[in-house]
């Protein structure tokens, strides 16, 4: 309103809208002021400054334009008055280096796979003893994080075809423990070192003959042991151990007994599950 008001008074006072001319009829033209009466009533100049003087009652002028560094009267300023923080703006992504800003995950961000539970016991099988035929189990305890209590246990009967073709079955019995330390990893998954003590006892009889044998190992030896999230295990180990075997042959007529100290290598695969 206020510029629409100085405006008109600016072309009121530069002589844009004449304001003595008006409609006349053809026939009283000469009554109309001449152009020259027009222009010489029409102030020059200094009218138009008079004519944008402060009208009564209103401390300042009223200007087409606001004073510099200020907005326009009546529009927002698109950017705030120096001095002021910017307002506030959710940010279309969260800052880097916080995967768990909530409400937006960062692009191309995965995130890391829970940590499995820690378990407790190993129980495993041996599939190379299967081959003999014999069955040999592992159970292993866990001690703190990266060390481990391992008790074995066996037993078959393995067939024996001599070299005349006679089949003698022996009895083969077995039981021994490891102790294990984990150096890298834990429990769940890391490479092993460790000994291993083990007791084998096997006995067999053809016709009137019997033989008995007895021998403890004894050795260190090296592995690794990985586990699955869901909980498969895989374990092997490999190492060398020191027997020391005494062996008994009896018939009818009487029996010998011998023994001897060898050196054999230890050689341990086995899958299981741990809990």
């Amino acid at each position: 309103m206020i510029r629409s008001w100085v405006l008109l008074g600016v072309f009121v006072g530069a002589g844009l809208v004449p304001g003595t001319v008006s409609a006349q009829p053809e026939g009283t033209a000469a009554t109309a002021s001449p152009a020259p009466a027009a222009s010489a009533t029409a102030s020059p100049a200094p009218a138009a400054s008079a004519a944008v003087s402060p009208a009564p009652g209103y401390p300042y002028a009223p200007s087409p334009y606001p004073p510099p560094g200020y907005p326009p009267p009546g529009y927002p300023s698109p950017y705030p008055a120096p001095g002021y923080p910017p307002p506030s703006y959710p940010a279309p992504y969260p800052p880097r280096g916080y995967p768990g800003y909530p409400g937006y995950p960062p692009p191309g961000y995965e995130p890391p796979e829970p940590t499995p539970p820690m378990t407790t016991v190993s129980l495993t099988i041996s599939p190379i003893h299967l081959l003999l035929p014999m069955l040999e189990l592992t159970g292993e305890l866990r001690l703190g994080t990266q060390a481990g209590l391992a008790l074995i246990a066996g037993g078959g009967k393995v067939p024996v075809t001599q070299s005349d073709g006679t089949k003698v079955t022996f009895t083969v019995l077995e039981g021994g423990a490891q102790l294990r330390y984990y150096v890298t990893g834990s429990f769940r998954r890391g490479m092993q070192v460790g000994a291993e003590i083990l007791y084998v006892h096997v006995n067999g009889s053809l016709q009137d003959i019997t033989g008995v044998a007895s021998g403890l190992a004894m050795g260190p030896f090296f592995g690794w042991k990985m586990t699955s999230y869901a909980g498969f295990t895989f374990d092997v180990q490999g190492g060398v151990e020191v027997v020391t075997m005494g062996t008994r042959v009896s018939d009818s007529s009487g029996g010998s007994s011998s023994s001897n100290v060898d050196y054999i290598p230890l050689l341990n695969l086995n899958i299981g599950w741990s809990l």
